[in-house]
């Protein structure tokens, strides 16, 4: 893929916690589907206190259907937990966000870093005990 992360290339086979697409107002609206690598396992387990580990990644695809039922693919959205002092603003968590093309709009500590201090912003938000990171709308779950 053009943006050169070899998680585009990964992801698709690893586990996806939704058992179908939603729509995501944080996220423009789109549909998305979340996946989460193994060393973030525990992700989507759903039980507060939960912090992933270094090296966790979660990936958001996501998708837009158009009035006339055209499906178009959306930005790719990243979370990847890095080490400690990594940076505080995100609570050491990197941010990207890929376009469908594989252009690079913005990574935490790296090019377009303000283009995804938003992401930061919010998941800062989350509440309490989950990581920086929101559980998915319960209609959506998989069973664990």
């Amino acid at each position: 893929m053009k943006s050169g992360d070899p998680v585009t290339a990964a992801f698709m086979t690893w586990r996806r916690p939704n058992k179908e697409p939603y729509r995501s107002g944080v996220h423009g609206q789109r549909f998305v589907n979340h996946y989460a690598n193994g060393m973030a396992k525990d992700y989507g387990n759903f039980k507060s206190d939960t912090k992933l580990p270094k090296g966790s990644i979660v990936v958001k695809d996501s998708f837009v259907v158009t009035e006339s039922g055209e499906v178009m693919s959306g930005p790719m959205f990243l979370m990847e937990k890095k080490y400690a002092g990594f940076n505080s603003d995100s609570n050491d968590w990197l941010f990207m966000m890929i376009q469908p093309d594989g252009d690079i709009v913005g990574m935490t500590n790296g090019p377009g870093a303000s283009k995804v201090q938003f992401c930061a912003g919010c998941h800062n938000q989350a509440p309490l005990g989950q990581d920086n990171l929101y559980y998915l709308p319960e209609t959506v779950r998989k069973s664990n």
